[in-house]
């Protein structure tokens, strides 16, 4: 059976050498690349991040990878999303400033109402119950995040709930090929490397 080959998208932001540790560690080939020509030879490629919207877009942008992200996605490929990868599938954002995402998804990004930041472990709540996560409901996993999503319900498949006022946001989102992860599934240990695995395999059908 051929391997099946993961693509992190480098732009300068975010979590890399975990979560390419995590995926190699399942078993897959990994690249990590800025260079489209490395990138579309994926089966699925990973939108990591950690920093702001803008300057998120801003990296993206000048590397010249927002329109391969999304004829990655038009080719029925899977992208994931994952914490501040996640916020910029969607339409926008007004952390920094104004902002227009990928618009890969719908939805506004929004400062979390409760909290300045929401950090640490939190479980999540499957909303769809044939959703491929069914089986993570109630497991634990790390969030790091100052925003959330601010859109419909309909594309999540997982919620979490801060506890101070039991504000909720989406933990998981999912359209079609394209999925968002808004904790840090390379930093959840054993939860997130079984998540991570399943996301991947069932992108790929293997």
């Amino acid at each position: 059976m051929k391997k099946i080959t993961v693509g992190i998208v480098d732009y300068g932001f975010g979590n890399i050498s975990s979560l390419y540790g995590c995926l190699n560690s399942l078993g897959f080939s990994v690249n990590v690349s800025s260079k489209k020509s490395i990138l579309k030879k994926s089966d699925v490629i990973f939108l990591p991040g950690v920093g702001s919207f803008d300057a998120g877009m801003e990296a993206l942008n000048q590397r010249d990878l927002t329109d391969f992200i999304k004829k990655f996605y038009s080719s029925g490929k899977t992208v994931v999303g994952i914490c501040l990868g996640m916020q910029l599938l969607f339409s926008s954002s007004r952390e920094g400033h104004p902002t227009k995402g990928l618009c890969l998804l719908p939805g506004r990004i929004s400062s979390i109402k409760s909290q300045s930041t929401h950090i640490g472990w939190n479980t999540i709540r499957v909303t769809k119950p044939r959703s491929i996560f069914k089986e993570f409901d109630s497991k634990h996993f790390y969030f790091n995040h100052s925003y959330a999503l601010n859109g419909s319900q309909k594309i999540v498949s997982a919620n979490s709930i801060i506890s101070s006022d039991l504000e909720s946001f989406a933990s998981i989102v999912q359209k079609g090929n394209i999925i968002g992860i808004q904790f840090h599934p390379e930093k959840s240990q054993s939860n997130g490397a079984k998540l991570l695995h399943k996301v991947i395999t069932s992108a790929c059908n293997a």
